[in-house]
């Protein structure tokens, strides 16, 4: 037949000799046939029982993986919410603790701190810096710029209405007259 490893069909040396009729083998002392039918019935059950077992291990691995996978998503989401609880008690602490002192909180260097670890001699820093003060200008600028032309466009369309407003406004002075000289011509 094959190599069977499993479990039920691997056995000590000392239980081979009883119990060869599981394997199916036929033992000198199971001559009779009632004994042949009995065993063998009995190892088809056995088989079903153990294909139903493998079939329940299939379908119980996938479950356990779903169900690993939902802890997993479980601990995930329970980690998120810890951080974020653990992050806004750490703020509320950092502002508590400012407003009680006054003061600026002590992560932030000093300007004697700032002087002893950035040196005014060092040139490749000084020139890093200056590139990131004309970034900054320059963005501030362009800022500015935006912020004045939609001013600017904003103050041309007000303008365009009033004038609008204006040209019906003469218009309709225009009319009134004329309405007022036909009116005073078929009264004469």
């Amino acid at each position: 037949m094959g190599c069977n490893t499993s479990k039920e069909s691997v056995q000590p040396v000392g239980d081979e000799a009883k119990e060869d009729g599981k394997n199916g083998d036929i033992t000198k002392g199971e001559s009779s046939p009632a004994k042949v039918d009995s065993q063998e019935s009995s190892q088809k059950r056995q088989s079903a029982a153990d294909s139903k077992k493998e079939a329940e291990s299939k379908g119980g691995e996938k479950k356990e993986e779903e169900e690993k996978t939902e802890r997993e998503k479980a601990a995930t989401r329970i980690q998120a919410a810890f951080r974020g609880h653990h992050a806004r008690k750490s703020m509320k602490d950092i502002e508590s603790s400012t407003k009680q002192t006054g003061t600026k909180s002590s992560s932030e260097p000093t300007k004697e701190q700032l002087q002893q670890e950035f040196r005014a001699d060092d040139k490749e820093l000084c020139e890093a810096a200056t590139k990131i003060q004309a970034s900054f200008r320059g963005h501030m600028s362009r800022k500015e710029q935006a912020a004045a032309a939609i001013a600017k466009s904003a103050e041309n369309a007000v303008e365009d209405v009033v004038s609008k407003m204006e040209e019906k406004e003469s218009r309709s002075d225009v009319w009134d007259r004329s309405v007022r000289r036909g009116a005073s011509e078929r009264s004469e």
